[in-house]
């Protein structure tokens, strides 16, 4: 099958969805990324104590380090945005105790997997698109007819086959999305 996934190309955005999930998801939405990540990855959610109570939510990369809404976080930097100096109290937490909404989680793992494509994700939306697209790349093989575009952003229309399709292909928009076009 013709079908393949384009990566981000340009690094400015990719610095720019990155820094969007740390503004966004690194103070109030920090729980539910991390739930988002833990699910997406399977790395192990770690709470940050302070006083008895979690104050912030992370992941734990298997081989090493943590991971939140900045990325690839070192142990001696977990505590920076809430001024908090090591000494850390890091605890394994289970996602239950976090209580985070589930449309919340569901947006914070749209914006992770978009902004750092190339982590080992469970079940990606990206996978999800490749087998959409695959499917029905089958199908317009099947019936002879092709979702295309007069010129991109234009309104996709359904054409017959020309003989010369060789598949779709998927770009990320950035936001959970993606571009289809057609490969001749």
């Amino acid at each position: 099958m013709g079908q393949m996934i384009k990566t981000i190309p340009n690094e400015e955005v990719q610095r720019q969805l990155r820094d969007l999930c740390a503004t966004t998801f690194l103070t109030g939405g920090a729980s539910a990324f991390a739930v988002a990540m833990h699910r997406g990855l399977g790395w192990r959610l770690v709470g940050l104590r302070h006083r008895g109570v979690i104050c912030h939510a992370l992941v734990e990369h298997p081989h090493g380090g943590y991971f939140d809404a900045r990325g690839p976080v070192a142990e001696a930097e977990i505590g920076q945005p809430f001024t908090m100096p090591p000494p850390f109290c890091l605890v394994i937490i289970e996602a239950e105790v976090l209580a985070a909404k589930e449309e919340h989680i569901a947006s914070a793992r749209r914006h992770a997997e978009a902004a750092w494509p190339d982590l080992p994700w469970q079940d990606s939306l990206a996978e999800r698109a490749a087998r959409f697209t695959e499917a029905l790349e089958t199908l317009c093989r099947q019936h002879g007819f092709w979702i295309r575009a007069a010129f991109p952003g234009a309104r996709p229309i359904l054409g017959e086959s020309n003989g010369d399709e060789a598949g779709f292909s998927l770009e990320p928009t950035g936001s959970g999305s993606f571009c289809l076009d057609r490969i001749l």
